[in-house]
């Protein structure tokens, strides 16, 4: 996949009579190297898979690029190379994520491409690649799978005064009353995607002028794709489903962070005060899980729904704007 900033590259598993312990990944600008990546091939956990990704990012748009693929061998033996030359898009009104942007691996992993962090993984979600959605999607069976970014601590400065967050993702519920975090860092405190045992689909953020979380929430359908998004921007937080704005809710101030013991980020539940354990875990899927360090406009998050479905959605205004709500879902102490 090729997104400008950020390209996917699918190579085959090489084979050899020694192992296969890595592969370096060059890239080149005409005949600068620019980018040098390595990449495991976890030959001692099964192999890595038929197919294996190399992960781009940070490119120029409408550039033309060589990427030079070599494999290695017990001996640090280097093959000869597997070349692709690929052309970037043109920069345009899709927007990339500079905070988050989960990407999940053939392998059972999952990495914030921004970073590089690799996440750590509760139980054993389930990755496949879905072939409508052309990408990897990761399934969550609603008692103990999640991933758990440890990085979330050095990223609340990023979004103290606005932001956004996005997951695309199947909703499926659970048996259990209790509610189901998609994308979440709700302790006390901080913000997450989420959604009610009633298929109602909410946004939350404490932020330090409002003395309760302010949730704005809308009666959706589960067990479908749901492009789910929310957004702050100092004066209210939005909901946003399926590319329309569906929920505002007025609130201000910076954005407060949880204690110490809950500053890591969920994907598939939400965090808890205790450091790395997880609750609130969601059936289902995600393709896509990211988060920007501003608050994407109406008509770039109309864009983001169109890059995943090829719809254009009609944007409606919510029918009023209310103030924050009262409620406090985020757990009680473990």
């Amino acid at each position: 996949s090729n997104n400008y900033k950020k390209v996917n590259i699918a190579f085959p598993e090489a084979t050899s009579k020694d192992a296969v312990q890595s592969y370096r990944v060059e890239v080149y600008e005409g005949e600068t190297l620019v980018l040098t990546q390595r990449r495991l091939s976890c030959v001692n956990f099964g192999g890595a898979g038929s197919q294996l990704h190399a992960y781009l990012a940070n490119l120029n748009p409408e550039t033309r690029y060589t990427v030079k693929i070599y494999a290695v061998n017990s001996w640090a033996k280097e093959s000869d190379p597997l070349t692709l030359d690929f052309t970037t898009t043109a920069e345009n009104a899709s927007v990339v994520a500079d905070v988050y942007d989960i990407d999940f691996r053939e392998d059972g992993t999952a990495i914030n491409a921004v970073t590089g962090e690799v996440l750590l993984t509760k139980s054993e979600p389930v990755v496949s690649y879905n072939e409508t959605l052309g990408m990897y999607v990761a399934s969550f069976d609603g008692s103990n799978d999640a991933y758990i970014s440890d990085d979330m601590i050095n990223h609340y400065g990023a979004i103290k005064s606005s932001f956004t967050i996005e997951a695309y993702l199947y909703a499926d519920l659970k048996n259990s009353t209790a509610d189901s975090c998609v994308f979440s860092n709700l302790q006390t405190s901080g913000f997450g995607l989420l959604y009610t045992p009633e298929s109602t689909f909410k946004f939350q953020c404490k932020t330090a002028d409002n003395s309760s979380y302010a949730t704005a929430s809308y009666a959706g359908t589960t067990k479908e794709w749901v492009h789910f998004v929310g957004t702050y921007d100092g004066a209210s937080v939005k909901l946003y489903i399926n590319g329309q704005l569906v929920s505002e809710v007025a609130a201000t101030g910076s954005v407060v962070s949880p204690s110490y013991q809950s500053q890591f980020l969920v994907v598939g539940g939400d965090a808890t005060n205790k450091y790395n354990v997880v609750d609130r875990f969601m059936k289902g899927k995600i393709a896509d899980a990211k988060i920007y360090s501003s608050a994407l406009s109406a008509e770039q998050i109309a864009v983001r729904y169109y890059d995943y479905t090829g719809e254009v959605p009609e944007p409606t205004a919510p029918t009023e704007t209310t103030t924050a709500t009262e409620e406090t879902t985020a757990p009680t102490a473990v």
